[in-house]
């Protein structure tokens, strides 16, 4: 698959937010903003990938100046987040997101719902989850959770678990995946990331890759969390961030500089402008 003008050859950058691209409260250092300037003035592609549903990605895709597809809710969505021009998307059904919520009620544990359009919670819990991020979403689409409200025939993408007590978490998590035609992983510490079976931020990668034209020899991603495992696989060259943790590390090709470190950047300018031939 030829994707280049004459020597040229276009990469595809793909990278993780949270703990990647964006450290403490989800800000963007200048120097990874500049990075992602620099990939985008020389002609190659850089977007986005993470467990944030699409609404919570908008934001940035904007500020970024990102013109490719983005990748949401850990592979469940790959699209524009402002039209919401779908190229790939998964959904699981209101049954199987009923038995995720109640397992999460039984265990008295915290979750969000969300869809290809919003985020459902009662509204404590998104109040207590958005103060965690010193910028909030202009036009973030809350839902008030209530059980009718699953019936209201929405695209269900994936269901954030959130368990701080370190004792029920695992138990929490084996619990989850026993649900038939769910995929479970991590995002951060005390998240579980709940999501129709088979996807993964590596097979939203592929597609992705396929529709842009590009061999995923010419891939680079960038992650730090269990969820970004898959992604880091099937690229050409995936890159964890110094403190990823340590499975992440040992998938990856090469170990960056910590995120605090501007470990994204040191990553991009490492291979993709100083292994210029």
């Amino acid at each position: 698959m030829y994707n280049g003008i004459g020597d040229f050859m276009r990469k595809l950058i793909i990278s993780d937010i949270d703990g990647t691209l964006a450290c403490q409260g989800g800000i963007v250092s200048e120097q990874n903003r500049e990075m992602v300037r620099k990939l985008q003035n020389n002609n190659h592609y850089f977007t986005i990938a993470s467990g944030r549903s699409t609404v919570f990605m908008a934001e940035l895709y904007k500020e970024l100046q990102i013109d490719i597809p983005l990748i949401s809710s850990n592979g469940a969505f790959i699209g524009n987040p402002h039209t919401f021009e779908t190229i790939h998307l998964d959904t699981f059904s209101d049954y199987i997101v009923k038995q995720i919520v109640a397992i999460c009620l039984r265990n008295n544990s915290t979750f969000m719902i969300y869809t290809d359009q919003a985020i459902i919670a009662k509204n404590e819990v998104a109040n207590a989850f958005l103060s965690r991020f010193k910028v909030v979403p202009e036009g973030m689409c809350i839902i008030e959770y209530t059980t009718a409200e699953l019936d209201n025939n929405h695209k269900f993408l994936k269901v954030l678990v959130v368990e701080g007590d370190v004792d029920k978490y695992d138990t929490l998590k084996k619990e989850l995946s026993r649900v038939e035609g769910v995929s479970v992983s991590q995002s951060k510490s005390d998240f579980i990331d709940v999501g129709p079976s088979n996807v993964s931020k590596g097979r939203a990668v592929q597609f992705l890759a396929e529709y842009l034209g590009v061999d995923l020899k010419d891939v680079i991603t960038l992650g730090d969390q269990d969820n970004d495992t898959t992604m880091i696989e099937v690229a050409g060259v995936g890159v964890a961030m110094g403190d990823a943790i340590g499975s992440l590390k040992q998938a990856a090709n090469y170990i960056s500089k910590d995120c605090k470190e501007d470990g994204f950047a040191h990553a991009i300018q490492t291979f993709v402008f100083d292994d210029v031939k």
